[in-house]
């Protein structure tokens, strides 16, 4: 039993159904009080919903179910397919889950050393590895975009892909068309719309085809799963660092 606020207007009177969907998902139906009388109720706790790409909201359910005896054939109806729905969704959590917070960790610290890079130096070669911020921006923002392709996206840059995708020489002249802000918010878009597409691809079918990139032939890197896989992480922090050198070679302390 317990009861909501000062006035005590909700108090559970009994819970009569619970299912475990697995993962932490309950739904339970319960019989109360409140100020509206006894009323057949409905929750759904869904502590990872998004992993689970659960659909299912508390509002949705309540909703559907107010007024309707807890008996009825329509409660009972209800209850059966909401419960296979999320069981169903158990069964297909979201895909790449720590190479996704690995992404979205390494995109905090991406803002923080592109705040401190300048207009002025971003066509002008590294020290050390070489290449401009520039063509480095330009190629990490590309191969997000590559890595949506593969997953069923498409290329929002698509004369970029020539100039700053796989195998691209670092030969970037000084471009006007070419901003800091514009390449580094590619790069913020690219990332984001591709833990989108990785978050929510389901087709093994997709996942387990060979990638098919010339550069990465005879490697352990072999299938779509696995490139999506390296894009996020490997791939990303071996650029960032480049991005990271260019910062501290303009004079900046240490991050961390």
């Amino acid at each position: 039993m317990r009861a909501f606020g000062p006035n005590r207007l909700e108090t559970v009177l009994a819970i009569s159904r619970v299912v475990e969907a697995a993962d932490g998902v309950e739904l339970a139906q319960v019989h109360r009080k409140d100020h509206h009388g006894g009323v057949p109720w409905f929750e759904v706790s869904v502590f990872c919903k998004n992993r689970l790409n659960c659909d299912v909201s508390k509002e949705t359910i309540t909703a559907w179910s107010a007024g309707k005896p807890a008996d009825s054939p329509q409660t009972t109806d209800f209850m059966d397919s909401l419960s296979d729905g999320i069981k169903s969704s158990s069964h297909r959590p979201a895909m790449f889950p720590r190479e996704l917070a690995i992404n979205e960790f390494q995109l905090e610290y991406f803002t923080k050393v592109v705040s401190d890079l300048s207009e002025a130096t971003l066509f002008q070669p590294a020290d050390g590895h070489g290449h401009t911020p520039a063509w480095v921006l330009g190629h990490l923002a590309i191969c997000a975009e590559l890595g949506q392709q593969m997953l069923g996206g498409s290329l929002t840059h698509l004369d970029w892909k020539e100039r700053f995708g796989p195998r691209s020489v670092d030969t970037v002249t000084k471009d006007d068309t070419l901003s800091l802000e514009l390449l580094a918010a590619a790069v913020v878009d690219g990332y984001r719309d591709l833990r989108q597409l990785a978050r929510t691809t389901t087709d093994e079918s997709l996942l387990t085809r060979p990638h098919g990139s010339p550069s990465l032939t005879g490697t352990p890197i072999v299938s779509t799963a696995d490139m999506i896989a390296l894009l996020l992480t490997n791939h990303f922090a071996f650029h960032l660092s480049q991005l990271s050198s260019c910062r501290r070679s303009a004079g900046y302390d240490p991050l961390f």
